[in-house]
């Protein structure tokens, strides 16, 4: 054989070894790089539905979480219902307006996912939840997948901190209390149509305050008003997150409304630049702290069980 067809053969037969590599390594990579733009990694493109301005994006595989087109539709539905409801309960006093765009809420197979997603868009992290994220900004929400009430649940506590940041802007610094109540009060079930709607864990977590409270280790709340971020940080910050839900609950719709007026006048007070002075919540509610909680004690009487 001569010299060049040798020659030829060899350069035919390295071609031949570069172009299975790159096959082999395209069948390694691709579904890693085509996984990243979808929610889950691997799981190709997200099953997506959209219920008026609100789209739900879930990942194709749950990995043992329920997932699917009818998953995602009743997500939709229901956060686009908690959305007017909300917005027709505090709108008014929030100063905000609906969204003229799209309420986007992305949710992942892991928190990994979830995590990366929200650090490259810089979206702010919940304290009480690790796992769910939101932007103001642009309307969008992202947490990990989970059992579809508890999914829920996560989505109306960001959606509270969402409407409520955006409504105070970069320069309100909102009351520990108010910003932690009204997301644990519409996390635990608290429909803005009417406070009998309380769900069962908020209705178990008024009667073990109660049983506290007959013990003298309940949070007082003096303590949950004044305490400040410490307090939602220290030993007793599951419990202050609890009691400053059935908090708000009761200024809502405790006594037949008998506090919404006043706390819309506060939450316009905490909108505006800086703290709130000392002794508004008095001015404003007619009472301090300590004088209201014989009257937010009773109400917790009414709904525990």
């Amino acid at each position: 054989m001569r010299v060049g067809s040798r020659l030829l053969i060899l350069k035919l037969a390295i071609a031949t070894a570069l172009l299975a590599c790159v096959l082999l390594a395209m069948h390694f990579l691709l579904p890693g790089l085509t996984g990243q733009r979808g929610t889950g990694s691997g799981a190709g493109a997200p099953v997506v539905a959209q219920v008026g301005s609100v789209r739900v994006a879930l990942p194709r595989d749950g990995r043992g979480m329920p997932t699917g087109p009818a998953v995602a539709q009743e997500a939709a539905r229901q956060f686009s219902a908690f959305a007017k409801e909300l917005h027709a309960e505090l709108g008014p006093a929030l100063g905000a307006q609906p969204p003229t765009g799209t309420i986007a809420i992305h949710v992942f197979a892991s928190h990994a996912e979830a995590l990366a997603f929200a650090k490259e868009r810089k979206m702010k992290q919940d304290p009480a939840h690790p796992s769910g994220f939101y932007d103001p900004a642009a309307w969008t929400l992202a947490a990990t997948l989970r059992p579809a009430r508890e999914l829920l649940a996560l989505l109306f506590h960001l959606a509270a901190h969402l409407v409520m940041e955006r409504a105070g802007g970069p320069e309100a610094e909102w009351s520990p209390w108010l910003l932690k109540g009204m997301g644990m009060c519409f996390e635990q079930g608290a429909s803005p149509s009417g406070w009998m709607r309380l769900s069962t864990a908020a209705r178990h977590d008024a009667a073990v305050i109660l049983a506290l409270e007959a013990r003298n280790a309940h949070v007082p709340l003096h303590m949950l008003v004044v305490g400040g971020q410490e307090l939602f940080r220290g030993p007793l910050g599951a419990l202050a997150y609890r009691e400053a839900g059935l908090l708000v609950a009761f200024l809502l719709w405790g006594n037949q409304g008998k506090h919404r007026d006043a706390l819309a006048r506060y939450i316009q007070l905490e909108r505006q630049p800086g703290p709130v002075p000392p002794g508004s919540f008095k001015a404003i509610f007619g009472a301090t702290p300590s004088e209201l909680e014989k009257e937010w004690l009773a109400f917790l009487r009414t709904i525990a069980r």
